[in-house]
């Protein structure tokens, strides 16, 4: 994996590493970026693959389909992926990865062990486009599953 050389940045007392790598790592993948509310000032970030990042408001529901990120030595290192089912199990097979198991219907996540999987913004921005995709599909399959289905009400 490449460095990440041109994200390292110095902090100063007043930013956190959310803070200085959010717009960047935005600008890089092309997806909605936050820090997590858990945690706003903290070393992580949360990429949201379904959400435009021009747009201030977006959907950060615990349904959204997302990747964790979090930021060691100006690196990034993917710590949890949740999305759907159609999507995670081929990244994980990808990771080498078991998923796991979501009280949502349809849906999955994977938690690599220890700090994570270490990740430039290219991968993370590929796997992001395969949790879309996933979306897509089962927007299609949804859409199939009710074709001619007629409301008996």
């Amino acid at each position: 994996m490449e460095e990440l050389n041109n994200f390292r940045k110095f902090i100063n007392e007043n930013e956190s590493l959310s803070d200085l790598y959010l717009d960047q790592l935005q600008d890089a993948v092309g997806y909605k970026v936050a820090a997590p509310s858990y945690n706003p000032k903290g070393d992580k970030l949360v990429v949201y693959p379904d959400s435009d990042p021009s747009r201030d408001k977006f959907y950060d529901d615990r349904s959204s389909q997302r990747i964790g990120i979090k930021i060691i030595d100006g690196n990034f290192y993917i710590q949890s992926l949740f999305g759907y089912r159609r999507g995670i199990e081929p990244i994980a097979q990808q990771l080498g990865l078991k998923p796991g198991g979501s009280s949502f219907a349809g849906f999955s996540n994977l938690f690599p062990e220890g700090d994570g999987i270490k990740a430039t913004p290219d991968q993370i921005k590929r796997l992001g486009k395969q949790l879309n995709k996933a979306l897509k599909d089962e927007a299609k399959a949804q859409a199939d599953f009710y074709k001619g289905w007629i409301n008996p009400d």
